[in-house]
């Protein structure tokens, strides 16, 4: 008799995945507080108070939580939501991140996509980047097109490639286009 093969580990309570551990398979975490410092072999999934990766991960990242620290590295992409929020890692994909403060820090070989109530943006990011925020600082380095909107922030535009799309510039478009985004609706 064949016995099935496990696609995916299940853990309920707090959680420390130690560095010299390897989990090959899914793994899904939800408690209080979760730590991945070893080697996971597909997809992490964790919602948790407390969420710290440091370890590295072949799949997605998937991180819910009130303190939400990537230090690891995924060849996947990161979806990280939360209040407050570090990706000082290496993520091969694209980084989806929304939270009351975002700290970024890290490499990003894709896409930037952000919200978030106030940010400061350190790192890299090897292609477009999407931002919108209340406040905050970008100095990253973006390699392909920054569309930000937000109310108080600074921006180091020579450190972006492409082109940069704010606000006004995309009011101007608009208006080239005969669209008022300021006018009132009826």
């Amino acid at each position: 008799m064949v016995k099935p093969t496990n696609a995916a580990k299940f853990v309920m309570t707090d959680y420390t995945l130690a560095q010299d551990e390897t989990i090959s398979e899914d793994l899904y975490v939800t408690n209080t507080n979760t730590e991945i410092n070893g080697f996971v072999q597909g997809d992490l999934f964790v919602g948790a108070s407390s969420v710290k990766v440091t370890g590295t991960v072949t799949g997605d990242v998937l991180l819910f939580g009130a303190d939400v620290t990537f230090t690891g590295n995924t060849f996947g992409n990161v979806y990280a939501f939360g209040n407050e929020i570090s990706i000082q890692g290496v993520v091969k994909g694209s980084v989806f991140t929304s939270g009351t403060v975002v700290n970024i820090n890290g490499d990003i070989e894709k896409d930037l996509y952000l919200l978030a109530m106030n940010a400061a943006l350190d790192g890299t990011v090897s292609d477009d980047a999407r931002i919108a925020i209340a406040e905050g600082e970008v100095k990253s380095v973006i390699q392909g097109d920054l569309l930000i909107s937000g109310n108080r922030y600074t921006l180091q535009e020579e450190n972006v490639t492409g082109n940069i799309y704010t606000d006004s510039v995309i009011k101007n478009i608009a208006k080239e286009q005969g669209v008022d985004l300021d006018a009132k609706a009826e």
